[in-house]
C-alpha cells in the first residue's frame, strides 16, 4: 500500500510526513513537490520523492503512479485552487488512487464572503463527482494564526483592529489538523465522511484580545473596523491586494488583503464558529485550548511582536 502526500515540502506536508513515518515504511511513501531538492533528507531516509506541479498536468501521471492513498493538501493559490485541485484529482483518478483525503476549510458553504470558501467547496464537489473514495477534513483557522499573526499586533500597538464583529472561531492547532488527517489516511472507515477539525470551544477576536492581555500582562483593546477601513489599514501596512505566486510578507505571510478582509467578513457573518469533537474522536486526544497555545508560544509571540 503506497501513500502519497502532495505539497510534501510545505509546513503541513512536512509535519504529516513525519507522523506517517511512525506508521508507514519509508519505501511506501511517495512525496510529491515542485522542489524535490527540498526533500533530500526524506529521500535519504528511504521515501520516494517525485516532482509534481499541479500547473503542469503532464508531470502528474508519472508523479502519482503507483499511489493507493493520497493526502491532497490544498494549494496556496487563492482563487486558482479549484482549478489546480481538479487537475490533481483527474490525475489521481487516472493513476488508480483509491482514496483521497483533502484538507478543506471550515466555512466552505455557499454564501460565505471569504474568497477561500468557493475553491474549497468546489473541490469537495469535484471529489464527490470523481468516483474515487474520499474524505474531507474541514480545518478551522489555525490557532497559530491567532498566536503569531493577530496577538503580536496587539502586543505591539495595544490594539487589535479588525472587522470580525462578534463572530467566533474554533481555532485549532495545525499539528492537530495534521494528526487527524494522518489518522484518516492510514485507517479505514472514513470514505465519504466530512470531518470538522475545529476546537471544542470557540472565541471571538475580542475575547482573544482579553486573553492575550491577561497572559502577557499588557493592555490590548479590540477595535471594530468596517471591511473598508480594514482594507485601507492593511494597504497602508504594505499588504498586497491579491495573492500572487510566491507571496510571503514578514508580517502576514501568504495572505493578501482580499483574503484577510473577506475572511474577517466570514467570521463576522458567523461562518467560522464551528466547534467539534472530531479531533478527539479521531486522535483520542482533545484539542489544545487557545490559552495554552498562547502560553506555550509566549517567547515566539513576543519575538513576532517586534515586527509590527
Amino acid at each position: 500500500m503506497k501513500t502519497m502526500v502532495s505539497g510534501a515540502s510545505g509546513g503541513f506536508g512536512r509535519e504529516a510526513v513525519e507522523l506517517l513515518l511512525e506508521r508507514v515504511a519509508p519505501q511506501d511513501l511517495i512525496l510529491v513537490t515542485r522542489n524535490p531538492a527540498s526533500l533530500a533528507d526524506l529521500a535519504a531516509r528511504g521515501a520516494e520523492v517525485r516532482r509534481g506541479d499541479f500547473d503542469r498536468p503532464e508531470e502528474l501521471d508519472t508523479a502519482f503512479a503507483g499511489a493507493d492513498r493520497m493526502l491532497l493538501i490544498s494549494t496556496r493559490d487563492v482563487g486558482r485552487r479549484a482549478e489546480q485541485h481538479a487537475i490533481a484529482i483527474e490525475a489521481a483518478t487516472r493513476a488508480g488512487v483509491q482514496h483521497i483525503v483533502y484538507t478543506s476549510s471550515d466555512g466552505s458553504e455557499p454564501g460565505n464572503p471569504a474568497i477561500v470558501a468557493p475553491d474549497h467547496l468546489r473541490t469537495e464537489i469535484l471529489l464527490a463527482e470523481s468516483g474515487v473514495d474520499y474524505t474531507v477534513m474541514r480545518d478551522s483557522l489555525y490557532a497559530e494564526a491567532a498566536a503569531f499573526m493577530m496577538v503580536p499586533v496587539g502586543l505591539a500597538t495595544g490594539q487589535l483592529r479588525m472587522s470580525t464583529g462578534d463572530g467566533r472561531v474554533g481555532f485549532i492547532s495545525r499539528s492537530e489538523c495534521v494528526a487527524a488527517a494522518v489518522e484518516v489516511l492510514t485507517s479505514d472507515g472514513h470514505s465519504g465522511r466530512t470531518y470538522r477539525i475545529a476546537n471544542e470551544q470557540n472565541w471571538s477576536i475580542r475575547e482573544l484580545a482579553s486573553m492575550a492581555a491577561e497572559i502577557f500582562d499588557r493592555p490590548i483593546e479590540y477595535v471594530e473596523l468596517t471591511s473598508e477601513e480594514r482594507d485601507s489599514e492593511l494597504a497602508a501596512a504594505g499588504v498586497p491586494e491579491h495573492y500572487e505566486v510566491g507571496l510571503e510578507t514578514e508580517t502576514y505571510g501568504a495572505s493578501a488583503r482580499d483574503d484577510l478582509v473577506t475572511y474577517e467578513a466570514g467570521i463576522r457573518e458567523h461562518y467560522f464558529g464551528t466547534t467539534s469533537r472530531d479531533v478527539r474522536t479521531l486522535t483520542g486526544r482533545g484539542p489544545t485550548p487557545l490559552h495554552e497555545v498562547l502560553v506555550r508560544g509566549r517567547d515566539a509571540v513576543l519575538e513576532r511582536s517586534r515586527l509590527f
